[in-house]
């Protein structure tokens, strides 16, 4: 063997990647259990507890057979997971709703709502960006992204916009796309805080299909309410059809999140405090009207 084949030998076990360490696998599986541990506590934070839950129960309920989507959101997580501890607790209703559904996006949630809060541009940009997702060229709507742009148009308080765009578009929707919207339309109204017509939507009362959210929503509206009996009634009607279809995205038991769809006090809880949240949105909305 030559001498430069000797180096050019060397020089490419040099490059070779080193297998990760017992250690840095231990620190990883450690920041993931810190993370699952801070999301509940902003869940159940008086002043935090809204945004983190609604949003992604929505997401993980309508799109629980896609496998491969699952398995790339599953990857980002992971690479997100060493950033947990650098990301601060944000006050979005949004967020409330996604850990309701079971919490497997609540880390993805904050995630995306952190980077939308260092780039404002995403925020002012979300109006436009619906309206387009809901009028596509190739006459494909993408509901995963429309649940995304949402979630910033409620962010940026918009969601009265997005209220009359999804009413405006659901009056020619096919009944597939009408039931996602509808869907859609029951969070934004729960935002706003008219619960009665979010109650009165269609997609909330149709018995041909089997949806956990509508279940979710009912019970979340009827809480808020102050009727109990309804709310537990829908509550368990939602972990009853999670059950039956076996939500392969839903939290695992022993871990922060499991008892917020497993626990009908700690989902209270979390109501409250969402319902306290959309309170204080509407009277500062009301005191920048009459400022």
């Amino acid at each position: 063997m030559t001498e430069n084949q000797t180096q050019c030998k060397q020089t490419n076990k040099n490059l070779q990647p080193h297998p990760p360490t017992p250690h840095v696998l231990n620190r990883v599986a450690s920041t993931i259990q810190r993370a699952g541990g801070a999301c509940m506590n902003i869940l159940t934070s008086p002043k935090t507890a809204g945004a983190l839950i609604f949003t992604g129960i929505c997401l993980a309920l309508a799109y629980r057979n896609r496998g491969r989507a699952h398995k790339l959101l599953r990857r980002r997580r992971e690479r997100d997971a060493e950033r947990v501890q650098q990301i601060r607790p944000l006050l979005q209703r949004s967020m409330s709703i996604a850990a309701l559904h079971g919490g497997s996006l609540a880390l993805q949630r904050i995630i995306d709502a952190q980077e939308a809060r260092l780039n404002d541009a995403k925020l002012h940009q979300a109006d436009a960006e619906f309206e387009k997702l809901l009028n596509p060229s190739d006459g494909r709507m993408h509901f995963s992204k429309l649940q995304s742009v949402a979630g910033k148009l409620e962010m940026s308080g918009k969601e009265d916009k997005a209220v009359a765009l999804l009413k405006k578009v659901i009056t020619n929707a096919t009944p597939h796309e009408a039931h996602e919207l509808g869907m859609l339309l029951v969070e934004m109204l729960i935002y706003k805080g008219d619960y009665d017509e979010a109650l009165a939507c269609p997609c909330l009362s149709d018995e041909g299909i089997t949806d956990a959210r509508a279940a979710l929503y009912k019970a979340v509206i009827y809480s808020i309410k102050g009727d109990n009996k309804k709310a537990e009634e829908n509550y368990r009607r939602f972990q009853d059809i999670q059950a039956r279809l076996l939500y392969p995205d839903g939290p695992k038991e022993d871990t922060p999140l499991y008892d917020v769809v497993h626990d009908f006090s700690k989902f209270q809880i979390i109501v409250q405090n969402l319902k306290k949240e959309i309170e204080e949105v509407k009277k500062r909305k009301v005191t920048i009207m009459h400022g």
